[in-house]
């Protein structure tokens, strides 16, 4: 899942794609066969919210070191840490884009 992670070009496009695959990558690891299926059904509408979201560099760097982050936790097997690094990742996200969509 985070085999092209060294290689993501710092542009928006890459981190559209590198995010989305790894959220249809995380998907598949879920017992329930249908979350994926619902994923799927909002492929264009995340690539057109992405792409506008990754516009700004900040979230670009917070996001790489997010999946460095990610990616460590997972490495070591700490189930419980990579949990909550996810949690505040999306309350982080979910903060930037808000603050992006009211004009800064």
């Amino acid at each position: 899942m985070f085999s092209s992670l060294d290689e993501l070009s710092d542009e928006p496009h890459s981190y559209a794609i590198f995010d989305w695959e790894l959220q249809q990558d995380i998907a598949l690891l879920s017992p329930n066969p249908i979350y994926r299926l619902i994923l799927n059904s909002f492929n264009d509408l995340y690539h057109r919210m992405a792409l506008q979201y990754f516009e700004n560099s900040s979230h670009r760097s917070i996001s790489k070191q997010y999946y460095f982050a990610l990616l460590d936790s997972l490495l070591n097997g700490d189930i419980e840490g990579t949990e909550k690094i996810a949690r505040s990742m999306m309350k982080n996200s979910l903060h930037l884009w808000k603050k992006q969509m009211n004009g800064g």
